[in-house]
């Protein structure tokens, strides 16, 4: 299987009499589903291979995780994510895995165009297409600020 300079996948016949190994056939593959998957043992789960993410809806340009959530930034520059929501700030039950949930931004009008996570997902930081950065997440070494404990997604000024 060889991928092709617009995007799309071709099955090569290859020619082992010949050096170098050569294509002599081609044909062209035409994928279902794309998916996104996860590889690494987890805790809960033995299986080494998880699919994080097989929805068409969204092209996805960037995934981040860490301990207890994933998220995933798409190409429209939303941000969603599966696990524990405390990283954005969310509190309340876990998103089950294999659904996602949007993360709101406090203005609509943007859109995300990175986003960075600590390595123990605790906090996280958000910068939007129009230059904004935000924060979501714990702020138990001052990291939004002194006087705030735990900080739902907003803008740092």
């Amino acid at each position: 299987i060889r991928a092709k300079k617009d995007g799309a996948f071709v099955l090569c016949k290859l020619s082992t009499t010949s050096s170098p190994v050569l294509c002599v056939d081609e044909r062209p593959l035409n994928l279902s589903q794309k998916s996104i998957l996860s590889l690494g043992k987890t805790k809960y789960d033995s299986r080494e291979t998880h699919t994080l993410y097989q929805q068409n809806s969204e092209e996805v340009v960037r995934v981040l995780s860490s301990r207890n959530f994933a998220a995933l930034q798409t190409a429209s520059g939303k941000l969603l994510y599966t696990g524990n929501g405390a990283v954005f700030g969310i509190t309340g039950k876990d998103v089950p895995r294999g659904e996602w949930k949007e993360v709101a931004l406090p203005d609509k009008n943007v859109k995300v165009q990175f986003c960075s996570s600590d390595n123990t997902g605790a906090f996280c930081l958000v910068v939007s297409d129009k230059g904004s950065v935000y924060f979501g997440g714990s702020n138990k070494k001052g990291e939004a600020g002194e006087g705030l404990s735990h900080v739902c997604i907003q803008e740092i000024h």
